[in-house]
């Protein structure tokens, strides 16, 4: 019964997949768990000064590289050394959470991986290019109700090496980046959104090459998207993939190392946070029934060694009532190419180590969403202010953050960032002794002056005197 039934759903799915969707590219993908900061991380981002008043960007993340949240003026302890290197420590006069404070303009690149895997679906049952594509439409409406000055760019990305495999390819070049961007209230944004959800992708999978010229356009050109703004905007890249990178993978290694160079080169203008999207390797491992150790998985150990069950009865029965009610055309019917599952956590883990950014897994479109909140709140520090006491004109300050908290078992400095102050307008405190100079001597030209004027007067008198007498 069962065997008659599978023939049964073979055809069937034979069938639809034959007049409804494109050929689908055998796509490889990747791997294991994610690598977490080892400690927690303050760093001061940007910073403005008014006289002897000090207003810093600062983001602070826990020890899983997730921002920290509901810190207070309490914690925060500013420690500065001038260039005679006398060194002074400061309370923060005033504190703004990151929700509430002032956002920098950002320009931010969404790279989506439209390879043939995206046709499958996630542990919700969802078309993974339906679930991602719903994720960034979410958000999208959260950053409009907050008004944030972000430009955006959703840039789909897939290859294939023959048009017989593929004919439906997404190259990524500098050019295609710059025009793709769009103020966040730009309705052809959501257009773009809804285009790329309804496509039958095919393509494979190729990671590097448009991460590197996201990252350079931005290095290069993100400041001048919009001249008039009085602060440079926040570079971002956001990778979103479920697959690994297939492009001559005989040199994967060295691919990714040049890939590296050219990332840490830009890490202090642009950050890369990248998720991965599917099943970890060793969900697949444990799905394959797999013989592989922990310490054995990787994404070649994976493509090569395990191999997928076929469906159980339960499964086919499923997939073929998806297929016979129409309601979803665009999903692949499921594969037994254990490849099409495979993601690479490690390499998406290590592009965003290499900017200093974030690295998230999700299983399903909420988890995608959850992660694109992630970064974005990244986009906005807490707002520090602090006043610089006994501060010298046209002096620069070695500046260092320390955020303590008790509860959080949490302290961390900022790596040093160079501060200098402004001349406009700046009116440092005095010191008691040149507060007394100061005093002294404008008591001492008023006298002087009282004299020269009192003898004037006298003289004048004098002259009056004489005249009437004579």
């Amino acid at each position: 019964m069962v065997k008659n039934f599978i023939g049964l759903f073979s055809m069937i799915a034979s069938s639809i997949r034959n007049n409804k969707l494109s050929l689908l590219a055998i796509l490889l993908t990747w791997i294991p768990t994610p690598t977490l900061a080892a400690n927690g991380s303050v760093e001061i981002l940007n910073y403005k000064t008014d006289g002897d008043r000090v207003i810093l960007k600062v983001r602070v993340l826990d020890s899983e590289n997730q921002p920290v949240s509901s810190l207070s003026r309490e914690n925060f302890q500013i420690k500065t050394v001038d260039e005679q290197g006398k060194a002074a420590s400061f309370p923060a006069v005033q504190v703004i959470s990151p929700e509430l404070s002032q956002p920098d303009p950002a320009k931010i690149v969404i790279l989506l991986d439209m390879s043939g895997s995206m046709q499958q679906r996630d542990a919700n049952k969802v078309r993974k290019l339906n679930g991602a594509t719903q994720a960034i439409r979410e958000i999208l409406q959260e950053l409009r109700k907050q008004k944030l000055p972000y430009q955006i760019a959703i840039v789909p990305f897939g290859f294939s090496p023959s048009e017989k495999l593929c004919s439906i390819v997404y190259d990524v070049s500098q050019n295609k980046i710059k025009n793709s961007f769009r103020d966040i209230k730009d309705t052809n944004l959501d257009n773009e959104i809804t285009e790329l959800a309804s496509q039958n992708v095919c393509a494979a999978t190729n990671l590097y090459q448009p991460v590197e010229s996201a990252v350079k356009f931005l290095s290069t050109s993100g400041n001048s998207l919009q001249p008039q703004e009085k602060t440079d905007p926040r570079l971002a890249v956001i990778l979103l993939s479920d697959g690994y990178h297939v492009v001559d993978r005989a040199h994967e290694q060295q691919q990714f190392d040049s890939l590296r160079k050219v990332l840490q080169t830009y890490s202090t203008k642009v950050t890369v946070h990248t998720i991965g999207y599917g099943e970890t390797l060793e969900e697949l491992r444990d799905r394959t029934k797999c013989s592989l150790k922990d310490s054995e998985l990787t994404v070649n150990n994976v493509s090569t060694i395990c191999k997928l069950p076929k469906l159980t009865s339960e499964e086919f029965i499923f997939e073929a009532m998806q297929l016979i009610k129409g309601t979803d055309n665009q999903y692949a019917p499921p594969t037994t190419d254990l490849n099409t599952f495979i993601v690479d956590e490690q390499r998406l883990n290590d592009i965003a180590k290499a900017t200093g950014g974030l690295y998230k897994f999700s299983k399903n479109s909420q988890d995608v969403a959850n992660s694109l909140i992630t970064f974005f709140k990244t986009l906005r520090e807490y707002e520090v202010t602090y006043q610089q006491k006994d501060a010298k004109q046209a002096t620069q300050y070695k500046t260092i953050v320390t955020v303590t908290s008790q509860e959080r078992n949490f302290k961390f400095s900022s790596p040093e960032k160079l501060i200098r102050l402004n001349n406009i307008g700046f009116q440092a405190a005095l010191s008691l002794q040149n507060y007394l100079i100061v005093i002294a001597i404008t008591v001492g030209f008023a006298i002087t002056w009282f004299l020269i004027f009192w003898r004037w007067t006298s003289q004048l008198r004098s002259d009056s005197e004489r005249a009437i007498n004579n």
